[in-house]
């Protein structure tokens, strides 16, 4: 009978402890990436770190060269419409407003309104009158919409703004829930058993996000991975390794933690 009682002891022992393992994973890969993905000022950092406002501009800049070459307009008309702190504020704008899941637009009006401000200074300057004003009101748009267009990245991220946020949303409180349970399990194990409570769960995080590392990062060949162009291509590469740096570096302090606590513990029992 007794050896039964105890059979089921370790046996409820390690399922706690494998429960609590899973829970501490589940919780460390959330907190990683609620910091990492799901943090919009985490991104802003990530694109002043890379250029990407300077890289914008240029691009921008180039398509409406390449674009205006089909008109019979000067360069100068396109020159000086926006600077790269305005573009900085434009995108920061639209990943704030993404984040926390509003309607993403881009601010039109003051570039239309310099545009046609540049085209009109050159018509009067050189005594040109204009009979056909669609053509003019077409030039327009489309030199708006290369700078619209280009900020968005993608048109199709508007529509998952406010889903996306509801998932950040949803982490936020799973992490909340998942600390709370962390911390009540481990209480109920300290008092059930009474033996070291996190080596084990410890130990069984940090084997499996070496291994998620190891199958997410090491696997796929994320140097060579396009998305939609060089710019977002490098950050969204970068933030990439960032996240295996983070993972890499979780793995060593769970190690060294857990060495920690046995050397402790084994110290205790000899005195």
């Amino acid at each position: 009978m007794n050896l039964m009682k105890n059979s089921l002891k370790v046996i409820l022992y390690y399922f706690l402890e494998f429960l609590l393992s899973l829970l501490v994973f589940l919780l460390i890969i959330l907190i990683v990436f609620k910091t990492t993905v799901l943090n919009s000022n985490y991104l802003l950092k990530k694109l002043d770190e890379n250029n990407y406002y300077e890289e914008l501009s240029k691009n921008i800049k180039n398509e409406f060269e390449n674009y205006i070459m089909q008109s019979n307009l000067p360069n100068n008309v396109v020159e000086d419409l926006f600077t790269i702190d305005d573009l900085k504020e434009e995108v920061n704008r639209t990943i704030k407003d993404f984040y926390n899941g509003k309607k993403v637009s881009i601010n039109k009006e003051k570039i239309k309104n310099k545009l046609e401000n540049n085209i009109e200074a050159y018509l009067e300057k050189n005594n040109i009158v204009v009979t056909d004003k669609s053509s003019l009101d077409q030039f327009s748009n489309e030199v708006v919409k290369i700078y619209s267009t280009r900020i968005m990245i993608a048109s199709e991220l508007t529509n998952v703004s406010s889903l996306f946020h509801k998932i950040n949303e949803y982490v936020k409180l799973a992490i909340i829930i998942l600390t709370i349970l962390v911390l009540i399990l481990s209480l109920i194990i300290k008092i059930l058993f009474k033996k070291m409570t996190l080596v084990i769960p410890i130990m069984v995080s940090s084997l499996l996000i070496l291994i998620i590392n190891y199958m997410l990062f090491a696997q796929i060949n994320i140097q060579y991975i396009t998305f939609w162009n060089d710019s977002i291509s490098s950050i969204i590469r970068n933030i990439f390794y960032d996240v295996s740096n983070i993972l890499k570096k979780i793995f060593i302090f769970g190690v060294i933690i857990d060495c920690f606590i046995i050397t402790m513990f084994c110290f205790r029992k000899k005195l």
